[in-house]
């Protein structure tokens, strides 16, 4: 079980959407990119091999896996492991440029949410791919900057869009793609970012392709290094989130009452699940064992 605790401090400024505290089961690793949820951790990871070789969903940008380029596991003093992205050194060669295949999806409505470490002096970087083959031809679907000393923006459409961030912490990176209906949203430690056509590619408005196909993470230069955990793709048709309900900047007091998500992800509060956008949850923490669907509030009301 892996288990993160954020502060109160810290879920204030967060504008309280951020989990107090996320609980997982270490069994949490993609076994195929095509299945409806998918979930990793890295936890089931060893650290002496790189990533690609020990999954089905995580390759490299140019599909040689094994190599400099593909990812790093790492794991923490606390015995968590995550993913380590780093620019060219002595040490982890590289380039990191990792790409999660997420089964190209082209209709439906998803979830996708993952935690990303950037210290001060570092920069970090991800996208979002419409298309994606290795060493082929990729389309763009937006880019991600955190640009050091906690300024980063969003490229799409064409047009650059700021937010801002604490580094130095985990940070909570949360999409929600609505592909039927054309719309993406994206939130950053909680500040809501932007919403645009999915369909919109990173530099320009037309052309693009509405599929979901990969989240790739790749170190630009040196100056890039960072860290990324808990990745899920959850899909709204396991009735259990709904995107028309997420407000995840809405406004939570701090109150500790843990509530444990039909999505598997422990909220702070049934305050914070519901402004996540999640339909149901048991009273308490997640655990190891299943959810006690006699616990299960189908009707939440958030005060």
């Amino acid at each position: 079980m892996k288990v993160r605790i954020l502060p109160f401090a810290l879920l204030c400024s967060l504008m309280c959407y951020a989990f107090s505290i996320q609980a997982q089961n270490a069994s949490c690793r993609c076994t195929s990119q095509y299945a409806d949820n998918i979930c990793d951790d890295f936890d089931a990871y060893s650290t002496s091999t790189r990533l690609g070789p020990q999954s089905a969903c995580w390759t490299t940008w140019s599909g040689n896996e094994g190599g400099s380029e593909d990812g790093i596991i790492q794991q923490g003093s606390n015995g968590n492991k995550y993913l380590s992205i780093r620019g060219s050194s002595s040490s982890s060669g590289g380039p990191q440029d990792v790409v999660l295949q997420l089964g190209n999806r082209t209709g439906g409505g998803y979830e996708l949410r993952f935690t990303i470490w950037v210290s001060t002096y570092y920069r970090a970087y991800f996208n979002i791919l419409h298309s994606f083959s290795p060493s082929g031809s990729n389309q763009w679907g937006q880019e991600v900057y955190f640009e050091g000393n906690g300024s980063g923006r969003l490229r799409v459409g064409g047009g650059n869009y700021y937010f801002s961030y604490q580094g130095g912490q985990w940070i909570d990176v949360v999409q929600y793609f609505d592909i039927d209906n054309n719309i993406a949203h994206l939130y950053i430690g909680g500040q809501y970012v932007r919403q645009w056509p999915f369909n919109y590619q990173s530099g320009s408005t037309g052309g693009g392709v509405s599929r979901l196909a990969a989240l790739n993470f790749y170190a630009i230069n040196s100056s890039y290094q960072f860290y990324v955990d808990e990745v899920r793709l959850t899909s709204y048709g396991s009735n259990c989130l709904n995107i028309y309900r997420a407000n995840p900047g809405a406004f939570c007091t701090q109150e500790y009452n843990p509530v444990c998500g039909c999505n598997g992800v422990e909220y702070g509060n049934a305050c914070l699940a519901a402004i996540a956008g999640v339909d149901s949850w048991a009273s308490g923490r997640c655990e190891a064992a299943c959810i006690d669907p006699d616990l299960i509030n189908p009707n939440p009301i958030c005060t």
